[in-house]
């Protein structure tokens, strides 16, 4: 059987989590470490059908609200998930895309060493990944015409495009989200204006190859008309 065509750029709306660790009586922070083995197990996936870009939304704008105790976990399984290379293959891309400076100093220059690194790999990129941390739709688009206000550039489409966080992913093709939730929270607004959305009421711990495959095979039955 011929293998179908991968959409060349998914995002991935991660959620579940905390109610995957709740049903099994275990504190919240043990969903987030089982979802953050999902990533690294998804990157892989990704890589191996040929996706070439893959946007994760981890952490929102609006997760700043939650309880400090869980903010302070999450960035310390953020922190251990950046320093495992067994997560992230050593012919990925990484890009943080986000108001980075909100975070810790310490998670801030791995985020800066993770993409520098990253910028010499060898021979081309297999796969880019964007993990979307401290992001959101609306404030990435305004973040955008602010940047192209003080360079005293023109607010074109190509323009305001080239400016996202994503850049340069300016659309998606797929844009998954688990978790039983039918709604994109905010995420890649700009970029998901023709995307083919799927919702799965798995939630992100439980979430499978098999499934993964699954939304590829969906993916590759929709007939695209961007609009015409």
């Amino acid at each position: 059987m011929d293998t179908p065509p991968a959409p060349q750029a998914m995002g991935i709306i991660v959620d579940g989590n905390r109610r995957w660790a709740r049903k099994r009586g275990l504190p919240v922070w043990e969903g987030h470490r089982e979802g953050a083995k999902r990533v690294g197990e998804t990157i892989r996936w990704a890589r191996e059908a040929g996706v070439r870009s893959l946007i994760f939304y981890l952490f929102s704008t609006e997760n700043w609200q939650r309880p400090i105790e869980e903010r302070s976990q999450l960035f310390e399984l953020l922190r251990e998930f950046l320093e495992r290379d067994s997560d992230i293959p050593s012919d990925v891309l990484v890009r943080i895309a986000g108001q980075k400076e909100r975070f810790p100093p310490m998670l801030q220059q791995k985020f800066a060493r993770l993409e520098e690194a990253r910028l010499r790999i060898k021979g081309g990129a297999a796969l880019a990944i964007v993990f979307c941390l401290s992001y959101g739709g609306r404030t990435e688009i305004v973040h955008a015409a602010q940047q192209l206000a003080r360079e005293g550039r023109d607010i074109t489409e190509r323009a305001l495009a080239g400016a996202l966080w994503t850049q340069p992913i300016s659309d998606v093709d797929l844009i998954v989200r688990t978790g039983g939730v039918r709604r994109l929270s905010n995420f890649l607004l700009w970029q998901a204006a023709y995307a083919e959305l799927y919702f799965s009421d798995t939630l992100w711990p439980d979430f499978s190859q098999a499934e993964f495959t699954a939304i590829l095979q969906w993916y590759a039955k929709q007939e695209r008309r961007f609009g015409r």
